[in-house]
């Protein structure tokens, strides 16, 4: 909660989950499609990679695992929108520079992010006819 003087409560200092910062700004979510490869690049040896992302974006960033044999997983950002767009930058620089390993040659590496959006924020895809008479 806020203090009459909106600051953030004693603590750490990070906001709780919903918590309102500045009035406007809550705690939200952001789900990615990502590739088994991609997955294991974002993850990092022994973690590093993911551990880094969250300590320097504030983030809780997940990936989760499939139950069945599958090519892609979820991957889960949690956060303030600024915190989440640092995290998206962060991942998309470490799946652009494993492009660029792997690939040297090419000039202009491109990457496409899958987002995941539920139907209730989506909205109405269907449109209907209205009928003048």
């Amino acid at each position: 909660m806020k203090s009459k003087d909106n600051e953030l409560p004693e603590g750490n200092g990070e906001p709780t989950k919903r918590q309102r910062i500045d009035g406007s700004q809550t705690s939200t979510e952001l789900r990615v499609l990502v590739t088994n490869e991609e997955s294991s690049v974002i993850i990092g040896k022994k973690g590093s990679n993911v551990e880094r992302v969250r300590s320097e974006s504030g983030t809780i960033l997940s990936i989760l695992k499939s139950e069945a044999p599958a090519a892609e997983r979820v991957m889960i950002i949690k956060g303030l929108p600024s915190q989440i767009t640092n995290a998206i930058d962060l991942v998309v620089g470490l799946l652009i520079q494993n492009i660029v390993e792997k690939v040297p040659e090419n000039p202009e590496p491109s990457l496409t992010l899958r987002l995941l959006v539920h139907k209730s924020l989506a909205g109405n895809t269907k449109t209907k006819k209205r009928r003048t008479t």
